[in-house]
């Protein structure tokens, strides 16, 4: 009897230790699974703002494309305008100061 009730026990022993391993494996899953969600919203995240930055670095690009276009049409304007200065001062020489 004393062998019948050993044995038994042995055996529930052996079933709760089973049972305990497979809710610690779960338990490690489940975990293991979370820090993945963690890792793959901060990875998200990340490349959220690189995205944001790379619109941010577009955008400068073309202020900066149109303040040169604006800036190289002001210096046409003040080249054509000392080139007339100069037809004009010229014809101004030439017409006023014969000798």
């Amino acid at each position: 009897m004393d062998f019948a009730n050993g044995l038994i026990n042995n055996a529930i022993q052996f079933g709760l230790l089973i049972v305990g391993l497979i809710t610690f494996y779960f338990m490690l899953k489940r975990d293991n699974r979370k820090a993945n969600e963690e890792v793959f919203s901060s990875k998200l995240a990340e490349i959220e703002k690189f995205n944001n930055l790379e619109k941010r670095v577009k955008l400068l690009e073309q202020r900066v494309d149109l303040y040169d276009d604006s800036i190289r049409k002001e210096l046409e304007d003040i080249k054509k305008l000392l080139n007339d200065l100069n037809k004009q001062f010229h014809n101004h020489l030439t017409s006023n100061h014969r000798s």
